[in-house]
């Protein structure tokens, strides 16, 4: 049998870690649920990189030019130009979540990092880090000042990383020879952590809010969006939050306040049919003060399909969210005796409220009342799960039986690197869990592999548990 416990080390930390320390100081791992990658993805994207940044003494840095993504072994960027109070510096950036990470990963021995001038981190420098000559910067502060930022917000896959060899992989190699088996393993282990990532992002929302309900609706929502508008519409959810919503008067009311948040408000003088509906919104909207809503999201429209378009998910929840606590209270409620036959009830409860909301929602905006089997799954696996796992309310065999979704080009790719070009997709494309692990495998590893995988950890993780098998047979 497979001992995925050296694989296991790699992934997330389990929910129960929650503190870890590093050189006499104690940081909450609650505060850093992403991976490096995105502190990457913020400092290339001068779009998201925050202002005001400093070094550990409080000097000024302006960020010039953030260098070339290095793709190669190496400092992560390089060719760095920044401006440290009045002089200007030049020389290579290297990235990590905490600054102990430089001793840890031995770069002070590597003559590759010979100049490197500013270390990046999440976590303020404390104690052993960088040597004294390097610069020092934590991104925490000034990122944490944007309350409208977050990282769940970056596309990880919208930015370079490395070209990868056409074969062989290592992880290839190692897998071509596995049972099927181990294969389910290793994409369940890669899955759970992948579904604790997202269960702590939810127990900080609590710890906020204070509100598992509102956690719920804002998560809902966000699955509501699809990927481009995830964000968009988990931003709307706190624009409105569920008891604002929730007292509105009816249907219209709900719907004109998410829309005027939103920004979204029909035209009725364009509209060609429903331009009385679109007016009583605008009505509504303006009686609520929303018409003219400032921090209006920023929306993906371009390739949204019209079934699709954030104006019909929002009617949905304004549909769903009448009582706070129904649908949660429900799906709550569902004996988790057989995960099959739970996530079978979940999704029927989801269509059941979807049809009693619909009743009470008039025309023309009753057709938007709907949702698809793979949506109704996509919400089950990215809310209502995570959420139980973070109040500790889960079976853990719910997470084995995770219903199946679409399968992404992101996925099918990961899918392609890891089990070869006749691969089996049934393998991962019947379980959502495995699903969740190809996603994770590919964000936590692929994207940020360079030299053609010589320094991926998950492949040097994977040898060392079949090779420990092998020496047990």
């Amino acid at each position: 049998m497979l001992d995925l416990c050296e694989l296991d080390s790699i992934w997330f930390p389990p929910l129960g870690a929650l503190r870890v320390a590093e050189a006499g100081a104690i940081h909450d791992t609650h505060e850093w649920h992403w991976s490096e990658r995105h502190l990457q993805c913020l400092w290339a994207d001068g779009r998201l990189r925050p202002a005001g940044l400093r070094d550990a003494t409080g000097a000024a840095i302006e960020v010039v030019s953030p260098g070339r993504w290095n793709l190669e072994a190496g400092p992560d960027f390089l060719d760095a130009v920044l401006k440290v109070g009045r002089r200007i510096v030049r020389g290579d950036v290297e990235i990590h979540i905490r600054p102990g990470d430089w001793n840890a990963h031995r770069h002070s021995e590597d003559p590759r990092y010979a100049d490197v001038v500013l270390h990046v981190t999440w976590f303020p420098p404390q104690g052993a880090g960088a040597p004294p000559h390097i610069l020092s910067l934590s991104l925490r502060e000034p990122v944490s000042a944007n309350s409208r930022f977050s990282f769940d917000a970056i596309d990880l896959a919208a930015y370079p990383h490395a070209v990868l060899p056409d074969t062989p992989r290592p992880c290839g190699e190692i897998l071509a020879g596995a049972a099927q088996a181990e294969v389910k393993a290793v994409l369940e282990s890669a899955g759970m952590s992948r579904l604790r990532r997202k269960a702590l992002r939810m127990t900080l929302r609590l710890q906020t809010t204070g509100s598992r309900a509102q956690v719920f609706y804002e998560e809902f929502m966000a699955a509501l969006g699809y990927k481009p508008n995830a964000e968009p519409m988990r931003a709307v959810a706190r624009l409105a939050p569920l008891e604002r919503l929730a007292a509105c008067g009816g249907f219209i009311e709900r719907f004109a306040l998410l829309l005027g948040l939103a920004g979204l408000l029909p035209n009725p003088s364009s509209a060609r049919r429903n331009a009385a509906e679109a007016r009583e919104l605008w009505d509504v909207a303006w009686k609520l003060g929303t018409t003219d809503a400032a921090d209006k999201p920023a929306w993906k429209l371009g390739a949204t399909r019209p079934a699709n378009h954030p104006r019909r998910r929002l009617a949905v929840a304004a549909a769903l969210f009448a009582a706070p606590d129904a649908l949660l209270g429900t799906l709550g409620d569902i004996p988790q005796q057989d995960a099959k036959a739970w996530f079978e009830r979940a999704a029927d409860a989801i269509r059941a409220a979807l049809a009693q909301a619909r009743s009470a929602v008039p025309e023309p905006w009753r057709d938007a009342i709907d949702l698809g089997g793979e949506r109704i799954n996509t919400i089950l696996t990215n809310v209502a799960v995570p959420l139980l796992m973070a109040e500790n309310r889960l079976d853990a065999a719910l997470c084995r039986a995770l219903p199946a979704e679409a399968v992404n080009e992101q996925a099918s790719e990961t899918a392609f690197r890891l089990l070869g070009r006749d691969h089996n997709p049934a393998v991962y494309a019947k379980s959502g869990l495995r699903l969740q692990g190809l996603l994770e495998i590919c964000n936590g590893f692929c994207l940020s592999t360079k030299t053609q995988c010589a320094d991926c950890g998950f492949a040097r993780s994977l040898a060392k548990t079949f090779a420990a098998r092998d020496a047990a047979r």
